[in-house]
């Protein structure tokens, strides 16, 4: 049998103490902060099997926890199953991107030593032999946080998979960003302050404060609705819950696009100064319409950046790369 996976546990990589077929079996100790499950990782399109523009990791068919209390199967339906995995397939398994958190809210409030039982298998027989972009770790300190999907693009480009989180594909107007953060976006994911409409090709996700994707294409009927509308609600209070521990973490810089419109210096220290009080986040507000790419500080922890113009799906996205290249020198307020 080959390993095919590996466990990062706050911070630590460990190889899995023994392998059951394709079941592997690490050793760890409870609570543990942050588990992440890492691979090598490929995209299909780039290995001649097809279109697929993801980046997989592991295919994940099971991950149980053994501990003197008990044992637990972690359901892979459970929508908590959103940071580094892809879409559940065929009601039984997911993709990770290579680098996958296992949901904390999921694990029993145990103490003491622990088996995590991962069944995980490669793809396609490559033994996942794709080597990951230098891109995609630079493009991972960064979270998109409105007012479109411009930077989900070119996070997607990079890696094949976007950061998950709550303004990834969503839409947040700049003028309304600051005071959606001063309320925590309180009543995000409230099925009485959300409503499902069909636009275009395509169901939305209306909220309290945002609009969202659903990624369902076919019009269905109420009984459908109501389903997409319970999930996508459900969905959207998970990655609200993740984006304030994510500001309370202050591990990446949050990105702010205003497409074709003026983006005021005042209104970039609000939106600042609404994020800091969640934590000491960090925040790059980009702008288009210059006529070559500038890049230069506000202020602590702020900075603003002017594109000739935003690319959405279509790229080039060189400017974008070169943009968080230089981005990622700015100063952690946590040091």
């Amino acid at each position: 049998m080959t390993i095919v996976l590996q466990l990062r546990v706050d911070g630590v990589l460990q190889e899995p103490g023994r392998l059951d077929g394709d079941v592997h079996c690490f050793d760890l100790t409870l609570p543990a902060r942050d588990i992440r499950l890492v691979s090598t990782s490929a995209r299909p399109l780039d290995l001649g099997l097809g279109p697929d523009r993801r980046r997989l990791g592991v295919q994940v068919l099971a991950i149980g926890l053994i501990h003197a209390a008990g044992h637990v199967d972690l359901k892979l339906a459970d929508p908590a199953f959103v940071d580094g995995f892809h879409a559940l397939q065929d009601d039984c398994y997911r993709f990770t991107d290579g680098d996958a958190l296992l949901p904390a809210s999921l694990l029993p409030p145990w103490v003491g030593p622990a088996t995590l039982r991962i069944h995980a298998l490669a793809w396609h027989d490559t033994q996942l032999t794709g080597r990951p972009e230098p891109n995609r770790h630079v493009l991972d300190r960064f979270e998109n946080l409105g007012a479109n999907c411009e930077f989900a693009f070119v996070q997607r480009h990079a890696s094949g998979a976007s950061r998950i989180g709550l303004l990834t594909w969503s839409r947040m107007d700049s003028d309304r960003l600051a005071a959606a953060l001063d309320a925590g976006f309180a009543g995000t994911g409230d099925p009485a302050q959300s409503k499902l409409v069909w636009k275009g090709d395509e169901y939305f996700l209306e909220t309290a404060w945002l609009r969202t994707h659903t990624s369902v294409f076919a019009q269905t009927d109420a009984a459908g609705e109501n389903e997409i509308l319970e999930r996508g609600c459900a969905r959207l209070r998970l990655l609200r819950r993740k984006l304030l521990i994510d500001l309370a973490a202050a591990e990446r810089i949050f990105v702010h696009t205003a497409p074709h419109a003026a983006l005021p210096t005042a209104l970039m220290r609000d939106i600042l100064a609404a994020l800091r009080r969640h934590g000491p986040a960090r925040l790059l507000c980009v702008t288009d319409g210059a006529a070559r790419p500038t890049f230069e500080p506000v202020t602590d922890g702020l900075h603003h950046a002017r594109l000739p113009r935003f690319v959405g799906g279509d790229g080039p996205y060189d400017d974008w790369l070169s943009l968080c290249q230089e981005a990622g020198s700015i100063d952690d307020p946590r040091a």
